[in-house]
């Protein structure tokens, strides 16, 4: 989960998700800046969105402790907010 949610984040700041830019090669100038702009606003958002709730399932389960190794489960989750915080900033 390290990985995938601080990588995400990583990946968003060098501007290297995987993406298809077929469209965005062929719209037209003029388009191209509202898109670019909108596609920003609505990662922002559903970052922001993802972070509030997973947030909120990390607060839930922070009294649960792994029976197998001991850790408790805030530990693991807890970075799905984190990582979605740094994709923000």
């Amino acid at each position: 989960m390290y990985m995938t949610f601080l990588g995400a984040a990583y990946a968003m700041r060098d501007n290297s998700h995987y993406a298809f830019d077929f469209l965005v090669k062929k719209m037209p100038k003029k388009f191209l800046r509202f898109f670019l702009m909108f596609r920003w606003l609505a990662i922002i958002i559903m970052a922001a969105l993802f972070m509030y709730w997973s947030a909120e399932a990390t607060i839930r389960i922070r009294d649960w402790i792994m029976p197998a190794t001991g850790i408790n489960r805030a530990l693991v989750y807890g970075v799905a907010p984190l990582g979605m915080l740094f994709l923000i900033l």
